[in-house]
């Protein structure tokens, strides 16, 4: 029997979540932020919503696409919300907000599979 296809954007959003959820700390210094402790708790809250979405997406087949690049796109804009009213996380709340446009826009287009995982 041959191993299902694996969809190579929920492979990459998976490995993000993973890190997010692993190594918060480190993943807050990457974007620039302070690795405070309710900082890394909402970096791991995000962490597990990317592996779930990943998930999500790869059962899905890209049948609910636009709707799952919607939540990456509201999480930029509440990205752009945060830049705008608190300075002191501007860089991080807008590299993450450019990485979850990134995603949304990845997640919009049919998805192409890796032959056999």
């Amino acid at each position: 029997m041959e191993p299902p296809a694996v969809d190579r954007r929920a492979a990459a959003r998976l490995g993000w979540g993973l890190f997010l959820l692993a190594a918060p700390g480190a993943a807050l210094r990457l974007l620039g932020g302070c690795p405070t402790g309710r900082a890394r708790t909402v970096v791991r809250v995000l962490g597990a919503r990317h592996v779930v979405q990943a998930a999500v997406e790869q059962r899905d087949g890209g049948r609910h696409r636009l709707l799952l690049a919607a939540v990456d796109w509201a999480h930029a804009a509440s990205g752009l919300v945060l830049a705008a009213v608190d300075r002191r996380w501007r860089r991080p709340a807008l590299t993450d907000a450019a990485l979850a446009t990134g995603f949304g826009i990845s997640t919009a287009r049919p998805p192409r599979r890796i032959a056999g995982g």
